[in-house]
């Protein structure tokens, strides 16, 4: 099978992480980044690419025609998603979830 990407992915984790720094420290604390991110990327269309002529023109689609759709939807996730300190989560193994999105959320830590 040949590689597919969601070319919104790495969109959407940015405006997630653009919306939350204006947030209080208390409100960030208790925000769950991955459950946001699904939770936008679920209601957003996907734009898959294979090749990388495809995922140019996807991102560039993403960026031209989708920013105000991504806008809105990840401040609606914001607001949709909130941590339930009863529910108990059991996170996805990272090697099942290792994407490009989450490759950068984890070097944007540690620097």
């Amino acid at each position: 099978m040949t590689s597919l990407k969601n070319a919104l992915e790495e969109i959407v984790v940015v405006e997630v992480q653009e919306q939350i720094k204006h947030l209080n420290q208390q409100a960030r604390e208790a925000i769950n980044l991955s459950e946001v991110t699904a939770f936008a990327l679920n209601r957003l269309p996907v734009l898959y690419a294979s090749t990388s002529r495809g995922w140019l023109q996807q991102r560039k689609r993403a960026h031209n025609d989708l920013k105000n759709q991504i806008v809105s939807t990840v401040q609606h996730a914001l607001l949709g998603v909130k941590r339930d300190s009863l529910r108990q989560v059991t996170k996805i193994a990272a090697s099942k979830v290792e994407t490009p999105a989450h490759v950068l959320t984890k070097l944007q830590r540690l620097f």
